[in-house]
């Protein structure tokens, strides 16, 4: 059972691609094992109706024991996959192997097979009522 993320690492005010990243503005999807979870955007919370309906709206695969958010390649990551925090910053690496090995290093686990979640990503989505959850959309998140 998903439990909401009450914490979070990022701090109020932060910029734009790292907002991005921040757990709160997403609904878990699927456990993907090892402690990592795919997220979508909530279409009913602010952010996920501007996102979803700009079509843009990047998945994340979300590792709450390292603080770990992955975005897939989207119009809002330059087509890559977005890593953060990696030694405090955002990372875009092109391709998924590349993305494995620089979280490994990084944050000493490893990304769950591509295989396992990335045809959840097709799926249709059910629609969902509206997020207690979901923070303003405010200049910074967007």
């Amino acid at each position: 059972m998903w439990t909401p993320v009450t914490a979070s690492p990022f701090a109020p005010g932060q910029t734009s691609h790292i907002a991005l990243h921040d757990p709160r503005w997403r609904r878990p999807v699927q456990p993907l094992g090892a402690g990592w979870e795919l997220r979508r955007a909530d279409p009913r919370c602010p952010l996920g109706r501007r996102l979803c309906g700009a079509g843009v709206e990047p998945a994340q695969l979300w590792q709450a024991a390292v603080g770990l958010s992955v975005l897939t390649p989207s119009p809002l990551t330059g087509g890559a996959w977005e890593l953060f925090p990696i030694l405090g910053r955002r990372e875009r690496v092109p391709t998924w192997p590349l993305a494995d090995e620089l979280v490994r290093l990084a944050h000493d686990v490893g990304l769950p097979a591509l295989a396992s979640w990335a045809r959840l990503l097709s799926a249709p989505r059910a629609p969902r009522r509206s997020s207690p959850r979901c923070l303003p959309l405010t200049p910074e998140i967007v």
